[in-house]
C-alpha cells in the first residue's frame, strides 16, 4: 500500500493530508467499481471527474 501510494505522496507534496484524501479517493472508486456499484459506465467516469476535480481546486 505504501508502494503504490508513494507517487500521489510525491506528487502532492508537501500536503500530505490532500494526498491521503487522494489515495483514499482512488481506493473507493477502485473498490466501488469492482464490486459493480455503479449504475452506468458514464456514473463512472462522472464520479471520477468530480472527485479529481475537487481535488485538484483545493491545490489552488
Amino acid at each position: 500500500e505504501a508502494r503504490a501510494a508513494a507517487p500521489l505522496f510525491r506528487a502532492l507534496a508537501p500536503d500530505d493530508h490532500l494526498a491521503r484524501a487522494a489515495w483514499a479517493f482512488a481506493h473507493g472508486m477502485v473498490m466501488m467499481e469492482l464490486n459493480n456499484r455503479f449504475p452506468t459506465p458514464e456514473s463512472v467516469t462522472t464520479a471520477w471527474t468530480a472527485g479529481i476535480t475537487a481535488l485538484a481546486s483545493s491545490r489552488l
